[in-house]
């Protein structure tokens, strides 16, 4: 991987996949990344199990619910733990990003806007995406409608200046790079 970094010109390197922070090879390619390739270090999704790391500079982390007793059903766990290392990470001075998916009759317009309340108690500056809920085989919950997200989208707003919104269908969310760049590939070796 180092040998392949070294070979294309970057500023800016995401960890991705799965849970980027559970990996053992993590904090020696952040250090690689930071120290030897000299670009900014981020988690492109994280939980937020283990921050803040040294050598990253900043993460994406998915928050999902605002009340604990829904937390721990969508989860498995408690959500103190997840919550005290975003903030703990905005304090040190990563750059933090959040986003939560919702999903009407679960994690509803309340425990979106809460969360976006908190967000901004800590920073009003702190992007938030609020991506709509993809329906899964056999769960209960159904899309948000346009309407829906509509609602939670102005909750939130009231909180937090930095907003952003997805609402794809299960066809869109297969092919992301038709929709964002962001998402294309490129194989390095």
């Amino acid at each position: 991987m180092k040998k392949a970094l070294l070979s294309v010109p970057l500023e800016k390197l995401n960890f991705m996949g799965g849970e980027p922070t559970v990996s053992k090879q993590l904090p020696e390619m952040l250090d690689f990344a930071k120290n030897i390739l000299g670009v900014r270090t981020y988690l492109g999704h994280s939980n937020g199990s283990n921050l803040p790391l040294p050598n990253l500079d900043g993460a994406n982390v998915g928050l999902k619910a605002w009340d604990q007793g829904v937390h721990l059903r969508y989860t498995g766990k408690l959500k103190s733990s997840i919550f005290h290392n975003f903030e703990t990470a905005v304090h040190a001075g990563l750059e933090m990003k959040a986003n939560m998916v919702f999903i009407p009759g679960f994690v509803d317009v309340d425990q979106v806007e809460a969360t976006a309340a908190w967000l901004a108690a800590i920073d009003q500056e702190i992007p938030f995406h609020i991506m709509g809920y993809i329906p899964v085989p056999g769960q209960p919950y159904e899309r948000p409608t346009k309407e829906q997200m509509a609602t939670v989208t102005e909750a939130c707003r009231k909180h937090l200046r930095n907003i952003a919104t997805s609402h794809l269908t299960s066809e869109e969310a297969l092919d992301l790079t038709a929709r964002d760049d962001r998402f294309a590939v490129r194989v390095i070796t």
